[in-house]
């Protein structure tokens, strides 16, 4: 009960922090201005995507051909738009339409979100966004298994790496699973490291990583271990920074998620 409260202090104060980013709450963004930010390095040649000058959402926004998706990063970056409505893109089933108002030009225009491109948001929201403490349970299922009496919950997918609670009566276990890519196939390898915040890591030399082979991307490399709690403990007061399974070395991306779904998971 005590490592549950301080899991929903971490929670707190990861909610508290202004953000950026309302995930799969994209409702969280309507009456907020959003500023557009530059390009990336790598995109600046390519322009801005998603925008729409037609609520029908057909029609790139200041597109400069008639074959072009895409927005001229002179046409968008630095201004600032309101968001005045957000429902359902009436073209692409799972994302959200934004309308957002230029009240400086006096124009509307509409940008189509998706919760799993947050690094193409182009945004910047201004005064930032205080984020729901059960934001991050919307990446977790449960399924009941009505054979053993157990409920299994499990985290989304997300950048090749899950959660996994398996719970009956009081007891629970953890377990994770990291994969990854290589055009060369490496048979009966072993070894998971997992780096943390504040110099901690969790080592497990001992997993075996399963090989398979996956199309033009060669082999996929999958490694499942159980969590003990010393390591379930780290996970809690720590963001994993990165991991390695056998030689594959991956700086974790979006930290912060990984970080509130396995503080919900452990609320379970």
């Amino acid at each position: 009960m005590k490592k549950i409260i301080v899991v929903f202090a971490l929670l707190l104060s990861l909610s508290a922090i202004a953000q950026n980013f309302p995930e799969k709450r994209p409702e969280l963004l309507l009456g907020k201005e959003l500023k557009v930010k530059p390009l990336k390095e790598n995109k600046k040649g390519e322009g801005y995507e998603y925008f729409y000058s037609d609520p029908k959402m057909r029609d790139s926004y200041l597109r400069e051909k008639v074959y072009f998706s895409v927005t001229p990063a002179g046409g968008l970056v630095g201004r600032v738009f309101k968001v005045t409505a957000v429902d359902a893109d009436p073209e692409r089933k799972g994302k959200a339409r934004l309308t957002l108002v230029d009240e400086t030009k006096g124009e509307t225009i509409y940008y189509s979100y998706l919760s799993y491109l947050k690094h193409d948001f182009y945004f910047e929201v201004i005064g930032g966004l205080k984020l729901p403490t059960d934001l991050y349970c919307d990446f977790i299922t449960e399924k009941k298994d009505k054979f053993t009496g157990e409920t299994i919950y499990t985290t989304e997918l997300l950048y090749l790496k899950t959660f996994t609670k398996i719970k009956k009566g009081a007891g629970a276990k953890y377990y994770m699973s990291i994969s990854d890519y290589n055009k060369e196939e490496y048979l009966g390898k072993k070894g998971v490291i997992i780096l943390l915040e504040n110099n901690k890591r969790i080592d497990k030399p001992e997993v075996v990583i399963e090989v398979s082979p996956d199309g033009d991307r060669g082999f996929r490399y999958t490694a499942t271990f159980e969590l003990t709690l010393k390591d379930v403990n780290l996970l809690i007061d720590n963001k994993m920074t990165d991991t390695r399974i056998y030689i594959f070395d991956n700086v974790v991306s979006d930290n912060d998620c990984f970080y509130g779904m396995f503080g919900c998971l452990v609320t379970k």
